[in-house]
């Protein structure tokens, strides 16, 4: 799954989770003048210890959305309601 244009760090991180607890893994897109922040590797750290020591997000639950909550943070209604007008 490619995650277009995050703009903030928090954004990043919801994606991340939400992606991490799929099961996919997941990696930063930023790139010079692009929305997303550019963000050195060190702020990836954290999140990347505790999922080596883990092998899972438990522990980031206060940091992840869960699945209805990301389907509204990318609009996937409109997204499924432009989609249906487009094949009717």
């Amino acid at each position: 799954m490619f995650v277009e244009a995050l703009e903030s760090v928090e954004a990043m991180r919801a994606a991340n989770e939400v992606m991490a607890a799929c099961g996919t893994v997941s990696m930063a897109n930023m790139i010079e003048g692009g929305r997303t922040p550019l963000l050195d590797a060190s702020a990836h750290q954290d999140s990347a210890v505790h999922l080596k020591a883990h092998g899972i997000s438990n522990g980031f639950q206060g940091r992840m959305l869960d699945f209805e909550a990301y389907n509204a943070l990318v609009t996937l209604d409109g997204i499924r309601g432009r989609q249906a007008e487009l094949e009717g």
